[in-house]
């Protein structure tokens, strides 16, 4: 009796273990599904302009009011404003981002510098 009641707890237990993996796996793959699910803004705290690398990594963060130079410069996919003036994206190309609005599918923008722009215009 002793022998069968040890083999029944090994046997809860390597199914515990199986549930609790497969349920580990279920979670992640959920996880991964809803991260790719739409286009969200960059996760950007208030009174602050930030950019997400082409390879998903937040990578800069400047501070409302501020100027922000990139060395080296970096390859952005979105960049956020949210501060409540105007920045202007000096790379690639000159570009301005309104306060609270976020610049998508740029991928591949070569951003050097973030500059504040009080009047929302740009120069070329």
């Amino acid at each position: 009796m002793r022998r069968r009641t040890r083999g029944i707890r090994v046997l809860v237990a390597a199914v515990g273990s199986t549930l609790a993996l497969g349920l580990g796996t279920a979670s992640a793959s959920a996880s991964a599904s809803a991260a790719g699910q739409g286009t969200a803004a960059v996760p950007c705290p208030s009174g602050f302009v930030c950019l997400v690398s082409t390879d998903g990594m937040i990578r800069a963060t400047v501070m409302e009011g501020a100027t922000g130079s990139l060395l080296p410069a970096m390859r952005a996919a979105e960049i956020t404003n949210n501060t409540s003036i105007w920045y202007c994206v000096t790379g690639t190309t000159t570009r301005g981002i309104a306060p609270g609005d976020t610049l998508f599918g740029i991928d591949g923008i070569l951003v050097r510098r973030l500059a504040p722009s009080y009047t929302g215009t740009c120069p070329a």
